[in-house]
């Protein structure tokens, strides 16, 4: 039998097999156990078939966030405040009691503030739709023995994805192949450091963080080469679980939100007390009763502050455009007022309050140190080390022998980050990797 035949007749049996269940410990299975279960090869990987099986069963790799914001949604979300049912009842009673100027006074209020804060809203949550439409992502993976470049959104189960460094990973995977593979996992884990990878299975219980079998959705290839069997897709990966929570969390109420409730009930009382202690005594001295009805209503509807709401909005769009300028994009109104009142964070220092970026700051030879600094690159290490034949051999060679990729002195490359702030300090300098490599042909893999 031909091995084309044998292939087809292979693929013909994993057809009729049922449908697959995912492991629940895939990182604790051994490699051989592993592409059992996936009923898959990791020199061949699935067949189209087959992948079109697994995608109506399980669904596309894609992680559902919040349904994109409609402008009715975002314009009836506008009218979601007391103080603007407080306003819309006394227009409407203005207008009953043929209080014209005072009616559409309050009206024109309603509108302006209603505009600032739709306007306003609709641009936040567009530029972030446009930021989420960015994110899309292409995986290399085997199927049937030949490796194809596909959208992250089309992985199933079972899938093998290849990996190098430099890749994201779009699922999380079970590695069955490792030549010196590091990830950086601070996105799920916190973990600053890159994380060793092995395919050889760990415990069933090993925390999240030291599954060194395993390679999770979202985080980065930082060095080596590998690849890795699908065994999660979508919102049942590590991170789906992550933003599941999210979204399923109450999102609440923000303190001004609190704040401005209580007062419209505040006001309410104030306002039906006032009116009526006013009409009480016209009516006890003798005056028309309808005309004081209509006094203590006109009344009642002058006391309420129109002025609050859109003073309240301009105050909030003025906070959410100045932090756009600082490239931090807010959603909604009142979380820029909720981050004010904000008095205790709680949060891991990497990547958060820290970059999560290596930076070289001393280079030390026995002929001296060479400090370097971290703003422009316009500095004087490039002199300083053209000075030092010493320190300048030091830091072409780390130029050299390094696996990391950089575009550019303020880009944050690709690869190992001690490499990536080798190749930043040798770009100050003067050292560019790929003028350096002309003409020098590279005999092994760097080792740092």
């Amino acid at each position: 039998m031909s091995v084309r035949a044998q292939r087809r007749l292979a693929i013909a049996k994993k057809e009729v097999v049922g449908p697959l269940i995912l492991p629940k410990f895939p990182h604790a299975l051994s490699v051989t156990e592993l592409l059992g279960q996936f009923r898959v090869t990791g020199t061949e990987g699935l067949s189209e078939a087959e992948v079109n099986a697994r995608r109506k069963h399980f669904g596309a790799n894609t992680i559902a966030s919040r349904r994109s914001a409609g402008v009715l949604r975002l314009l009836v979300h506008q009218f979601k405040s007391p103080v603007v049912y407080l306003l819309s009842g006394a227009a409407g009673l203005a207008f009953y009691f043929g209080e014209l100027e005072e009616g559409s006074a309050i009206f024109a209020v309603l509108a302006i503030n209603t505009l600032i804060g739709f306007v306003t809203e609709l641009k936040a949550v567009r530029s972030i739709e446009a930021l989420r439409a960015l994110g899309t992502r292409t995986a290399r993976v085997r199927r049937e023995g030949r490796v194809h470049v596909i959208p992250a959104e089309e992985l199933v189960p079972g899938d093998v994805v290849v990996l190098e460094a430099g890749d994201a990973v779009s699922a999380d995977l079970r590695l069955i192949e490792t030549s010196r593979l590091s990830t950086d996992e601070s996105s799920l884990t916190g973990e600053s450091v890159a994380v060793d990878k092995q395919f050889e299975p760990v415990s069933a219980d090993t925390r999240l963080g030291d599954r060194a079998s395993m390679a999770f959705k979202g985080t980065a290839i930082t060095r080596g080469t590998g690849a890795g069997v699908v065994v999660a897709t979508g919102i049942i990966t590590e991170l789906g679980r992550v933003t599941r929570l999210v979204l399923e969390a109450d999102p609440g109420h923000s303190p001004l939100e609190r704040k401005l409730e209580r007062l419209s009930v505040q006001l309410v009382w104030a306002t039906i007390a006032v009116a009526a202690i006013i009409g009480g005594i016209g009516l006890l001295s003798g005056k028309d009763p309808l005309l004081m009805i209509e006094a203590a209503i006109a009344l009642a509807v002058a006391a309420i502050p129109e002025g609050l709401p859109i003073v309240a909005t301009l105050a909030l769009a003025r906070g959410m455009w100045r932090m756009a300028q600082q490239n931090a994009l807010i959603e909604r109104l009142s979380a820029v007022e909720t981050l004010g009142a904000t008095t205790v964070v709680l949060t891991d220092k990497t990547g958060t309050l820290t970059e999560n970026r290596m930076t070289v700051r001393r280079l030390c030879t026995p002929s001296g140190e060479i400090e370097f600094g971290t703003g422009a690159p316009e500095g004087g290490e490039g002199q300083q080390v053209a000075g030092d034949p010493q320190a300048a051999e030091l830091l072409r060679i780390a130029v050299l022998c390094n696996d990391a990729h950089l575009d550019g002195p303020e880009e944050r490359g690709s690869g190992d980050p001690m490499e990536i702030a080798l190749l930043r300090a040798g770009l100050r300098a003067g050292f560019r990797r790929t003028t350096l490599l002309e003409g020098r042909g590279r005999r092994a893999q760097a080792c740092f």
